[in-house]
């Protein structure tokens, strides 16, 4: 008789393993993603808290005098905030999709003969996310298009204006039927102050200096968020997290449905929340709002933080990654890895963060400054002629390399020449 019970409590443990197997292997696992406020709140912020007008400017104003004169502005320069603030108080309304070589406009005219006012963000930001910051009438395009450059020129007999919204598809960009600019504004944008000479380097898009530029170099003591401080941000139940170590040293924390992976050696960490596809199309501001929202709650900005990339714009609804690159004066935080400090990195679903990464290593106190002088004409024109890859730089620009010393406790931040590649990459000029 016992045999017999034993022989029947085996067969009903199998048949249960197998039932459970088949579960777990065929059925549709149904995502619950918490809501923010589902989160443990930490007892003091992590960090400063920012809005979306905050995070979005353009990188460089560029001022097209004509007869091959350009300057080119940089956030915080003297001009650029007056300049930025006049083109927010006009109205930009209609949009006409046209193809760029109908327009009639030389964009990159080698002469320097088009006058003008050219306002750039970088990789480009959607519509519906430019109507925070500009001033939009009437129906607006699809977010499948994004705005790198806004061009707003002066006919030749300086009677009319003409606005453009490039994108970053060669073959697509958008004249405003009608905007509020006069020939007088640009008089005024282009009026004969000290600007800083540039000029376009030959067969590219970009613009460099005729002279040597003057940048602070700068020493910070830095802060970190710790294991336990990200747990309790991050987690809704922290108390039920596991660890694991990996072979490379990183420690990955779990609830067996979210997961934390943290990196000392490279002072990163990798958040991911998993999130089930979205059956309707995705909306890029409201996933942008969502992102800077979760930011704020677990985490902080730190300083000042510009929106630079938005990438998978299929609006298929797998989601929308939107990258942050940190600035100090007037010039980016830029390292040659994408695990560096002053970028940080999130991809939204149906409002829901499902990947977070970011530095660990915040700015904290500076610790001394002083005036470097970076290459200007004739001897950074040598340099860059002398790049192995020159054929492949999408832009170059001033900005801060940063180097780590963890025994000091200290970053330092020394200005150098960033070039940026068609593929993505960042290195520095030699």
């Amino acid at each position: 008789m016992i045999e017999k019970v034993k022989s029947f409590l085996l067969v009903a443990l199998v048949v249960t393993s197998l039932l459970q197997t088949y579960l777990l292997t065929f059925s549709n696992p149904q995502f619950e993603p918490f809501t923010q406020n589902e989160y443990v709140q930490a007892e003091k912020p992590l960090g400063t808290k920012l809005e979306l007008e905050e995070l979005l400017f353009p990188d460089q104003v560029v001022l097209h005098f004509g007869a091959a004169h350009h300057s080119v502005l940089y956030p915080g320069d003297l001009f650029y905030p007056t300049i930025l603030e006049k083109v927010k108080q006009r109205y930009f309304e209609g949009f006409r999709k046209i193809n760029p070589f109908a327009a009639g406009v030389d964009w990159d005219d080698p002469k320097g003969k088009q006058q003008g006012l050219e306002i750039r963000f970088g990789h480009g930001v959607p519509f519906s996310v430019l109507k925070d910051v500009l001033q939009f009438k009437g129906e607006l395009p699809s977010d499948t298009d994004v705005i790198t450059r806004i061009w707003i020129t002066i006919s030749e007999s300086k009677e009319s204006v003409r606005t453009y919204f490039l994108t970053d598809n060669l073959n697509t960009m958008y004249e405003v039927m009608k905007a509020d600019f006069t020939a007088k504004d640009l008089d005024e944008y282009l009026a004969q102050v000290d600007y800083p000479q540039y000029h376009l380097v030959p067969g590219s898009d970009f613009y460099l200096p005729n002279q040597d530029v003057s940048v602070n170099a700068y020493t910070f003591s830095f802060t970190e968020l710790t294991p336990e401080q990200l747990k309790m941000s991050l987690f809704v139940d922290p108390g039920v997290t596991r660890n694991l170590r990996e072979k490379d040293g990183s420690v990955i924390y779990t609830d067996a449905k979210r997961g934390l992976q943290l990196s000392p050696d490279l002072h990163w960490m990798s958040y991911t929340d998993p999130v089930a596809p979205a059956d309707t199309a995705t909306n890029v501001r409201d996933d942008l709002l969502s992102a800077i929202q979760f930011v704020n709650q677990h985490g902080g900005w730190n300083g000042k933080f510009m929106l630079a990339n938005t990438s998978n714009r299929s609006l298929d609804g797998a989601g929308v990654t939107f990258s942050f690159r940190q600035y100090l004066d007037r010039h980016p935080i830029v390292g040659t890895r994408p695990e560096s400090i002053g970028s940080m990195q999130l991809t939204t679903q149906k409002g829901t963060v499902s990947k977070y990464e970011r530095s660990t290593m915040s700015l904290d106190q500076s610790l001394g400054s002083r005036v470097v002088t970076l290459d200007g004409g004739e001897k950074l024109d040598n340099r860059w002629k002398a790049y192995p890859k020159r054929s492949s730089i999408l832009s170059m620009y001033p900005a801060y390399r940063p180097v780590v010393q963890v025994q000091e406790q200290r970053i330092e931040l020394r200005p150098v020449w960033a070039v940026e590649l068609r593929d993505g990459t960042i290195e520095y000029l030699p």
